[in-house]
């Protein structure tokens, strides 16, 4: 964001343009990119801006204890690439973590909790649980999308009808046991959590169409007589 605000202050340009149908996930980036807009030549480093942010929104403590690790996540990327083709049909693929990503977010969850324990401001409080919410509802989306997955590649399977690739009833039995376990109810609970803006909303509406609504197709279809 900095390289390209001073690119553009180069080119003698008058402003720079932002536009995301998202709202406070990303409120972090866009009050940068706007102080950045503003003093091109602003030298303030990752750290500073975690901090700063860190200390109005989250508390002196997460302050201190807090912005190494969002610092860490957001210089190496590490969460960069997953998988959200959100203007496409849902697939399982979507959200799916590596090991190195599931254990950052399990590690954020916990020192929020850390930061809630210290913090005695009630709206510090909402925020840091705002933000325990995203870490928590990216875990749960991982986790249901590996239990769908196997329903997800026998209805492709059935639907295909490629003969020489049976379906099992130890595949089905198997399938119906995975989906089961996904913790839809607990996902979508935590993300309404966090919703208090009109592009939170929509993202839990999408994630009720998408989500939910193929998680009771592949119900249905694993209860196909035909499949028995």
């Amino acid at each position: 964001m900095k390289a390209q605000v001073q690119k553009a202050a180069e080119d003698s340009l008058h402003g720079v343009v932002a536009i995301h149908w998202r709202t406070e996930d990303i409120k972090l980036n866009f009050e940068t990119f706007c102080r950045f807009a503003i003093h091109p030549a602003d030298d303030r480093s990752v750290e500073d801006i975690y901090k700063d942010f860190c200390l109005r929104e989250y508390g002196m403590y997460a302050a201190d204890h807090l912005t190494p690790l969002l610092v860490s996540m957001d210089t190496t990327g590490i969460l960069n690439g997953i998988a959200s083709a959100v203007y496409f049909a849902y697939t399982p693929y979507w959200g799916r973590l590596n090991p190195e990503q599931s254990e950052l977010c399990r590690s954020l969850i916990h020192e929020i909790g850390n930061c809630l324990s210290d913090e005695k401001d009630k709206s510090k409080q909402l925020n840091l649980n705002w933000l325990r919410s995203v870490y928590e509802f990216t875990l749960l989306l991982d986790d249901v999308n590996r239990s769908i997955e196997p329903a997800w590649k026998l209805r492709e399977l059935y639907l295909t009808g490629d003969g020489e690739k049976e379906i099992t009833r130890q595949q089905i039995n198997q399938a119906r046991e995975s989906l089961a376990k996904a913790p839809v109810e607990s996902m979508i609970r935590t993300f309404a959590s966090r919703v208090r803006s009109r592009g939170e909303l929509g993202g839990l509406a999408s994630i009720n169409q998408r989500v939910w609504g193929e998680y009771l197709l592949l119900q249905y279809f694993l209860k196909d007589p035909k499949l028995i």
